[in-house]
């Protein structure tokens, strides 16, 4: 079944480069462990419910839940799961589901 890492984040000084820095390792890893983005975004429109401002979002789909978990272990995001736990206010959520055209 097709899994999704959902995450909600924070950089906590927007002057640091820790958003760049992420991207430039965690895309990458993402894609070796064949992983696709989704959807990502900055200024999400909240229709119900509360979201912190300067919170932006990601989707990431993978093939299996194994090859999700694969990744977020590997040592191929290691240096970005370190900026994230240093310089992000974050949380990350594993979800098994349906692509939405099945």
């Amino acid at each position: 079944m097709t899994a999704y890492v959902i995450a909600e984040s924070r950089i906590l000084d927007a002057e640091s480069g820790a958003l760049t820095r992420y991207v430039e390792i965690a895309l990458p890893s993402i894609s070796r462990y064949d992983g696709r983005v989704i959807a990502s975004g900055g200024s999400p429109e909240v229709a119900e419910g509360h979201w912190e401002p300067g919170m932006t979002f990601a989707v990431v789909e993978f093939p299996t839940m194994d090859r999700a978990r694969e990744w977020y272990h590997s040592p191929e995001y290691a240096g970005a799961l370190e900026i994230a736990r240093t310089e992000m206010s974050r949380r990350l959520v594993f979800s098994e589901g349906y692509p939405a055209n099945t």
